[in-house]
């Protein structure tokens, strides 16, 4: 296990070695510096949304188990400001995180599922 953390909302995320070798640091390989950033996310994202996922090409719905942890951080390798999304899993007990994306824009982030969580001004 690389890590296990508790969200916002008192649930147990982990993040399986498996998955950070196998899938994320294989999709993903630019997220691998963020590792603690990561595990930050876990425990104080900016949001947490409900996933959307393509049923059909022009139809989303939302995912009946997955989440999407969201945060805003610094870049480690230039001067400027990161989104760092985060999908969880939590069909199971504790959640998994499943994949992470690191990007510069804002491109398809949407609240059309709804919002899970947004962090209060008391806990920045």
């Amino acid at each position: 296990m690389i890590f296990s953390s508790t969200d916002p909302m008192h649930r147990k995320v982990i993040l399986k070695e498996h998955t950070w070798n196998n899938k994320i640091l294989q999709d993903h390989p630019e997220v691998e510096p963020y590792i603690n950033e990561i595990k930050s996310l876990m425990t104080c994202p900016y949001y947490i949304l409900r996933d959307l996922h393509e049923v059909e090409p022009g139809n989303k719905e939302v995912h009946p188990t997955r989440e999407e942890y969201i945060d805003l951080i610094r870049s480690k390798t230039k001067p400027n400001m990161i989104l760092l999304r985060a999908i969880v899993d939590h069909v199971t007990n504790p959640g998994e995180v499943v994949t992470v994306i690191k990007s510069n824009k804002l491109r398809g982030l949407t609240t059309e599922g709804g919002v899970v969580y947004v962090k209060s001004k008391t806990t920045t």
